[in-house]
């Protein structure tokens, strides 16, 4: 039996606060954990998601994946297609992206910003979202 103990602490600073690194979705299969942050580089401005691999935790190297131009509000992992990442964000998006390969499957524009997002979980293929 693999057994494992992680403890995920909030730092209180205000870097943290006032950017938003406060959105997770963590993957049982890949065990992986998403963490929506800002991208910190002014060549590709902007908020994604840090990949961190819950078995190799002194790997120092996570990678970040850009996914929207405004704050994320919601991440859910497909529940059948563990390689698919639902994202939706304040810039009034919805985007589909291969978590994996860090590529671009669907990306949906909406007429107002979009707070939240949930995989069916009836029909893998069909997600539910919620707009402000």
């Amino acid at each position: 039996v693999f057994q494992k103990r992680i403890e995920l602490v909030k730092e209180a600073t205000l870097r943290a606060a006032k950017f938003g690194c406060r959105i997770m979705s963590y993957d049982f299969n890949q065990a992986m954990l998403v963490v929506s942050q800002p991208s910190y580089t002014l060549l590709a401005p902007g908020y994604g998601v840090r990949r961190i691999n819950m078995l190799d935790l002194n790997c120092n190297t996570h990678s970040f994946v850009r996914l929207h131009k405004e704050q994320i509000r919601d991440i859910e992992f497909n529940p059948s297609n563990h390689d698919q990442l639902l994202s939706v964000s304040q810039d009034k998006s919805v985007k589909l992206t291969n978590i994996s390969s860090c590529s671009d499957i669907q990306r949906y524009n909406c007429e107002s910003e979009v707070w939240s997002c949930a995989w069916n979980a009836d029909d893998p293929f069909e997600f539910f979202i919620g707009t402000k």
